[in-house]
C-alpha cells in the first residue's frame, strides 16, 4: 500500500483530505483547492511514477476523459508531477454510494435496477466510443446499425447474466461485441450477488 498523503498539499495548492480507495495503479482522495473547491485526486503510485511509459499512459487518461463529454463520465481539471515525482490527476469528486456499498448493504439487486445501471454503463460506453474511437478495424466491426441492434438486444433482456458464465474475458472474443459482453458479464455478477453473511 501507498503511503497516505492525508493533509499533505500537492504543488501549494490540492489539500489531501482523505482516502477514498486504492487500486493497483493508484490511490484517490478527497481533497480540497484552495479556493474552496472539493474534488478527487487520484495518485499514481510512486514505483509506477518512475516508469515513463506508465506515467505518460496515466496522464494520458485524463485527456481521454475530457473527450468523451457524457454526464456519467468526471472530468479530469488538472495533472501534474510534484517536484519529489508524485505523479496525479484532479477530477470531479462524486458524492453518494459507491455501487460495491450498495452491493454489500443489499445483495442481490433487482432486475430493473441492474437493467438500469447496465443501459447507464452503456451510454457512457456509447459516448466514449463516438469520440474516442479505437483503432479502424475494432471501430469497423463495431459500427453503426449493430452497435445500436447489440445495446437494444442487451436492453430488452429479461433474465440478466443467463449466458454471461461462457464468457468472462471479452477482449479475447475477437468479434465486434466486447463491450456488449463485458456488460453482460456485470449484469450476471449484479444479479448474483449475494449479501455476505
Amino acid at each position: 500500500m501507498a503511503s497516505d498523503l492525508t493533509g499533505v498539499v500537492l504543488k501549494e495548492k490540492w489539500r489531501i483530505d482523505a482516502l477514498l480507495g486504492e487500486g493497483g495503479v493508484a490511490t484517490v482522495y478527497a481533497a480540497t483547492h484552495r479556493n474552496g473547491k472539493r474534488v478527487a485526486v487520484k495518485v499514481l503510485h510512486p514505483q509506477l511514477a518512475s516508469v515513463a511509459e506508465i506515467r505518460e499512459r496515466f496522464l494520458r487518461e485524463g485527456y481521454v476523459a475530457n473527450r468523451v463529454e457524457h454526464p456519467g463520465c468526471v472530468s479530469v481539471l488538472d495533472d501534474d508531477t510534484t517536484a519529489d515525482g508524485l505523479t496525479f490527476l484532479v477530477m470531479d469528486l462524486l458524492d453518494g454510494e459507491s455501487l460495491e456499498k450498495r452491493l454489500a448493504r443489499e445483495g442481490r439487486l433487482p432486475v430493473k435496477d441492474v437493467l438500469s445501471i447496465t443501459d447507464a454503463l452503456l451510454e457512457v460506453l456509447a459516448a466514449a466510443h463516438a469520440n474516442c474511437p479505437p483503432r479502424r478495424e475494432a471501430r469497423e466491426r463495431l459500427s453503426g446499425s449493430r452497435w445500436r441492434a447489440a445495446t437494444s438486444r442487451l436492453r430488452d433482456r429479461t433474465a440478466p447474466g443467463a449466458d454471461c458464465g461462457k464468457e468472462r474475458d471479452p477482449e479475447r472474443r475477437g468479434d465486434g461485441n466486447a463491450i456488449v459482453h463485458a456488460a453482460r458479464a456485470g449484469q450476471g455478477t449484479l444479479g448474483a450477488s449475494r449479501r455476505a453473511e
